[in-house]
Order: structure tokens, then sequence, then C-alpha cells
């Protein structure tokens, strides 16, 4: 990779030359090293000479003045990988965080689950030991999804008979989540 680099540079060396030799460089970099030198003479205390000929700006000045751009843009770059690298490790690490936190809200949404079967589960065995009628005014105060799991586990003869009962609209709303619970059920 080094050499690589340096086959670069010593190829923008030899260009940067060609260029000078032709006069192009001299005409571009000539503004640049009238400021370099008046910086020069006032921080020396000299007064400063306004006229910079061309035969006073040589080829090594040039390459020099262009691989300290070089440097100057690489140093940039490396400080903004380095400030890249950082954010992808607290992105990482970000990311690490919000996968354990859906875990644990997976965890719960799991033993939540669970609770609510097992509730409904208990639920059932007494709507089944009911009367259907009676069954049918208790199911008129339960919550649409608990009412549709509650229909999905007493046989189907209650179910019909409950939902017999219900306010026709509901009832055909409750008819519908069954029935979309068992395609569910039935493609798993």
């Amino acid at each position: 990779m080094k050499k690589l680099i340096l086959n670069i540079f010593l190829a923008i060396a030899i260009f940067l030359g060609m260029m000078m030799a032709t006069g192009v460089m001299q005409k571009q970099l000539l503004p640049v090293l009238k400021l370099k030198k008046e910086l020069t003479k006032t921080a020396q205390g000299e007064a400063t000479n306004d006229t910079l000929s061309a035969e006073e700006v040589s080829p090594l000045d040039s390459v020099s003045l262009m691989l300290q751009k070089i440097e100057a843009q690489r140093e940039e770059l490396a400080t903004k990988l380095a400030a890249l690298r950082e954010k992808e490790k607290e992105i990482s690490q970000r990311e690490q965080k919000v996968e354990e936190e859906l875990a644990q809200l997976r965890g719960l949404k799991d033993e939540l689950s669970g609770t609510t079967s097992s509730q409904t589960s208990k639920l059932a065995k007494a709507f089944q030991a009911m009367d259907a009628g009676q069954a049918a005014k208790i199911a008129g105060n339960l919550d649409d999804r608990t009412l549709t799991d509650l229909l999905l586990q007493i046989r189907e003869r209650n179910a019909a008979k409950i939902l017999a009962a219900l306010d026709p609209s509901r009832a055909a709303r409750i008819y519908k989540q069954l029935s979309s619970k068992n395609l569910q059920a039935s493609s798993q």
C-alpha cells in the first residue's frame, strides 16, 4: 500500500515537473508563492516586494506545495474516517440495545399472551357450563377480542346460540373475526 502511494506521489511529481517545464504550473502557482513570500518577509520584518518573477518559482517549490496540500487533505480525510468509524460503532451499540429491548418486549408479549390464554380457557369452561341465554347476556359486556377468543374455545352449538342472542351488527363483526381467525389457524 505504501509502495502504491509512493508511486502515485512520484507520478504526480513527474507530472508537475513537466508542467513546470512548460510554464503552465508557474502561472497558476505564482499568486500562491507571492503570498508565501510576503508572509515570510513580513514575519522577518522586511519590506514586501510585490514582484515575484517566474524564475523565482522553482519546480521543487511547486511540487513541495502540491505535496503539502495533498498531505493536508490526507490528514483531513483520516480525521473524517476516524469520526465515521466512531459513529458506526455508536450506531452498532444502539442497534444492539434496540435488539435487546425487542427481545424483552417479545418475552413480555408471550408472557401476557399465555396469561390471557389461561384466563380465556377458564372463562370458556364457565361459559360451556352455562345456559346459552345467560352466557349471551354476559358476552354482551365483553370486548370483541375476548369474546372472539372465548367463542373459539367452546362448542360450535353454544357459540352459535350466543351469537344469535347478540345485537346483529356486533354478531356480524364477531363472526367476521371468528372466520378470519379460523382461516389463520387452518393456514398454519
